[in-house]
């Protein structure tokens, strides 16, 4: 299945220059269609012209996001200074987090 997922631009230059390999959403009914072998279209918020292919190698589901963030190292959200969980809320509110969960979508670029 193929999937279509937007980002901004920092998330979307560092999967392009594979420093990110996991990208974090909320386990909503859209991520939980997901399955690994899928395909992600991501597509750059800014310019729609810009896409990235990936293949979902594995999905990693925790209850908040400050737990999926003490589960891996910094790195594989894009590098260091990236694994501040309240980050997240300016895209989900906690409330959303805590009905739904999250899931970490660990990917490799095709």
């Amino acid at each position: 299945m193929i999937h279509t997922m937007h980002l901004q631009p920092a998330p979307f230059q560092k999967i392009q220059e594979g420093t990110k390999v996991i990208e974090i959403r909320l386990n909503d009914e859209k991520r939980k269609q997901l399955t690994v072998g899928d395909t992600i279209v991501f597509v750059h918020a800014q310019d729609a012209h810009l896409s990235i292919d990936s293949t979902i190698i594995a999905l990693h589901y925790f209850p908040t996001f400050k737990d999926l963030y003490k589960a891996f190292d910094p790195i594989a959200f894009g590098g260091v200074g990236n694994d501040d969980p309240t980050e997240m809320h300016k895209y989900y509110p906690p409330h959303e987090e805590a009905q739904h969960g999250v899931v970490g979508i660990e990917i490799r670029k095709i």
